[in-house]
């Protein structure tokens, strides 16, 4: 019975898992990516100037690592949502490659990167005061994304 199963899900292109990067070629993506985002996460990202609390106290300087900006830094400002929202396209993309869904990553890894980059808007508009290392780790790991995924789907097709 395992031969008929096997000849009949084997011979079927539908089932086939073609698509899909290696195992090796998913880690050479994935793992960089995850551990750039891990010390984003806990490295200091940003720093800001102004008054402290919802009541406008005293101003002072502030500042804030990659998990604070991750789980709140959306929720005081709704216009930092644009450079949050490459988060969720760096997930979405990671699932979508790990699927195999390579046309999908990269265009996640595109917005991914556009839309983290469009943090510096937000020291044009002094909002904050200064970027650091924190932020150079998650744009990094953006970044890795979008190269990585491209170079994994430009060997898978050669």
């Amino acid at each position: 019975m395992s031969e008929e199963f096997e000849t009949y899900y084997t011979d079927r292109p539908e089932v086939t898992v073609t698509g899909r990067p290696s195992f090796l070629n998913s880690m050479l993506v994935a793992l960089p990516v995850m551990l750039l985002y891990a010390f984003a996460c806990y490295l200091p990202a940003i720093q800001t100037f102004g008054p402290v609390g919802w009541g406008g106290g005293p101003n002072r300087v502030q500042v804030h690592t990659g998990l604070y900006c991750l789980l709140l830094g959306w929720l005081p400002h709704p216009k930092i949502f644009v450079p949050w929202s490459a988060n969720i396209f760096l997930l979405v993309g990671l699932i979508a490659f790990s699927r195999g869904g390579k046309k999908t990553a990269k265009i996640c890894g595109i917005f991914g990167v556009c839309c983290g980059l469009g943090t510096f808007n937000l020291l044009l508009n002094n909002d904050t005061n200064e970027l650091l290392l924190g932020y150079y780790f998650w744009e990094a790991s953006l970044i890795y994304f979008l190269v990585g995924t491209i170079f994994v789907s430009r060997t898978a097709s050669h």
